[in-house]
């Protein structure tokens, strides 16, 4: 009876293995086509979800069905690409757009600021006192 259920237990796991599609890619910048890393990747309405790896590469398992999966990244416009259960394509190459804008960086200040070489004396006087072992 143990050998039955370990089997059937088997056959369960193995049918939810193989009712997942793999989709794999890589993430570019649509204007220089150099790999964009870390995107996140989402599956909508499903908490499914991945990153790019540091060359814009990604791999993820989704059930069979058609879905739509998100990429976005900061800087970036979100992208959308939308999988058919019937969809052959092993390989996605997927562009975005950025939307970078420049910002501009005002720093306002009472206090002087120290010259660089007053302020690093200081600080390599004091490693004894703050690096105490």
């Amino acid at each position: 009876m143990k050998k039955i259920l370990f089997l059937l237990s088997l056959l369960i796991i193995n049918s939810k293995a193989f009712c997942q599609t793999t989709i794999r890619g890589k993430v570019v910048d649509a204007e220089t086509n150099l790999p964009l890393p870390f995107v996140s990747i989402g599956v909508e309405n499903m908490s499914i979800g991945t990153l790019t790896n540091a060359d814009g590469q990604f791999e993820l398992s989704i059930p069979q069905k058609s879905i739509c999966i998100f990429f976005s990244s900061i800087a970036y416009k979100t992208g959308k690409r939308c999988v058919t259960k019937n969809d052959t394509t092993s390989y996605y190459l997927v562009l975005l757009k950025s939307q970078a804008k420049e910002l501009e960086v005002f720093v306002f200040s009472k206090k002087k600021i120290p010259k660089v070489e007053k302020l690093l004396k200081k600080v390599i006087e004091n490693i004894p006192i703050n690096y105490t072992v």
